[in-house]
């Protein structure tokens, strides 16, 4: 018999019984893992839904600020209140051409913004001007987060 062998086999009968795994540590290493890699799905989970409730509120300020970049742009009909418009009403239909009137550009605006907010689940929009101070609002569901409505609230002075 080599001699290697003969070495493995007196360490072996010295201890008395051959060492390794049992079943009972095997489960238990099974039940760790297992709890451990349950974590890391509930925590991808709350990422994706946390990471779209983000898009939703980053969607929101920029539609916000699309509708206050078109009130500068057309500054004597936002002061007018011609921008003005509740949560309630419906979208203008005012389309314009190469030629428009300041009336008529406010409601394409107006048309074309409650028609982006529409990329937001439930979205609405609403404008109030107070002399050169503009507050517009949009509202959408939220429906991964809690479920209930928020609302973005940005004012600004045209």
């Amino acid at each position: 018999m080599p001699r290697t062998v003969r070495k493995r086999e007196a360490i072996l009968a010295q201890s008395g019984r051959a060492g390794g795994f049992t079943l009972v540590e095997v489960l238990v290493a099974l039940v760790v893992i297992s709890i451990g890699l349950l974590g890391l799905a509930s925590m991808q989970a709350t990422t994706v839904r946390n990471a779209y409730s983000t898009y939703l509120r980053s969607q929101a300020v920029v539609q916000a600020n699309a509708i206050l970049d078109r009130m500068r742009a057309n500054r004597d009909q936002a002061v007018a209140h011609g921008y003005d418009i509740t949560f309630t009403e419906a979208a203008p239909t005012t389309t314009c051409t190469s030629t428009c009137s300041p009336s008529n550009m406010a409601s394409a605006d107006l048309g074309a913004w409650l028609g982006d907010l529409a990329s937001l689940p439930n979205g609405e929009g609403q404008i109030s001007t107070s002399g050169d101070i503009s507050v517009v609002q949009i509202r959408w569901s939220d429906s991964r987060q809690s479920g209930d409505l928020l609302t973005l609230t940005m004012a600004t002075q045209l």
